[in-house]
């Protein structure tokens, strides 16, 4: 809690004032008790002035460790023994209920869990969560995300150059969830009564018919929890849990070892 600077002084002088007049009464100490108090009010400014700056309740800066993730675009960092939850700032990840959402969790998690991570909070949002840039060393957590196809800039939110490029650069390589045309920004899925059709197909994308090549590849018994592998039925390429291509492509299943061909980057 933040105490006014005003009550500080009022906390601290009565008490030098009772000491000078006790000093009055027993002459001989006065020298050494009238000097230490009066360093005090000096000393808890300068500490107030250096953590927090005018108006702010909080520390601009926050160091954790990367205990949770939330999803996408939200995680939770251990802050002096106190968990934390923070925001990317301008990158808004797809829900968990939307398509890509689960998968975005997981590339974060993958790629950041149980790092230390620096935020340089730029806001609090509605929710009362910490909002602002997120780095792991020198990597940039929002960029990581956007450049890997697993988030939208959020452009009302920051909008700077730099976020602008990476999802430029995951677009037109078609990276993640830019495989899929008929993607919806994490904003509109929110709003649900400004969801577009397309949303709901691509939310239930097992209930378009499958082509029959893709139906040949399927066998009844195709294992649909996660199996650490991840056929791909258009192409019948297989990818194991560590590839970016693991369960995100936009057509799918999860299968056994044995099933499709390897992929040339994980090895399936």
């Amino acid at each position: 809690m933040r105490i006014p600077l005003l009550l500080l002084f009022a906390m601290v002088v009565p008490a030098h004032a009772s000491e000078t007049e006790s000093a009055a009464s027993h002459p001989t100490d006065a020298a050494a008790p009238a000097e230490k108090p009066a360093e005090k009010p000096a000393a808890i400014e300068a500490e107030q002035d250096a953590n927090n700056a005018p108006g702010s309740k909080e520390p601009k800066v926050l160091t954790g460790k990367i205990v949770g993730v939330a999803s996408g675009d939200t995680l939770t960092l251990l802050v002096d023994a106190t968990p934390t939850v923070v925001r990317i700032a301008g990158v808004d990840a797809p829900e968990l209920d939307q398509p890509y959402g689960n998968h975005a969790k997981r590339i974060l998690t993958s790629r950041f869990a149980g790092k230390v991570a620096v935020v340089t909070v730029e806001k609090r949002d509605a929710d009362g969560i910490a909002v602002g840039g997120i780095k792991v060393g020198k990597q940039d957590i929002g960029l990581q995300m956007l450049r890997a196809g697993m988030a939208w800039h959020y452009k009302d939110e920051k909008d700077t150059a730099q976020l602008a490029k990476s999802e430029a650069a995951a677009r037109k390589a078609k990276r993640g969830l830019w495989r899929d045309a008929s993607a919806v920004a994490p904003w509109r899925w929110r709003d649900k009564s400004a969801q577009p059709e397309t949303a709901e197909v691509a939310a239930q994308p097992e209930a378009a018919p499958q082509p029959a090549a893709a139906a040949a590849i399927t066998p009844p018994s195709a294992p649909v929890t996660p199996t650490g592998y991840w056929l791909n039925t258009r192409s019948n390429v297989r990818h194991n849990r560590r590839c970016e291509y693991y369960d995100n492509t936009s057509q799918g299943r999860y299968c056994t070892a044995r099933e499709g061909k390897r992929c040339g980057y994980c090895g399936g």
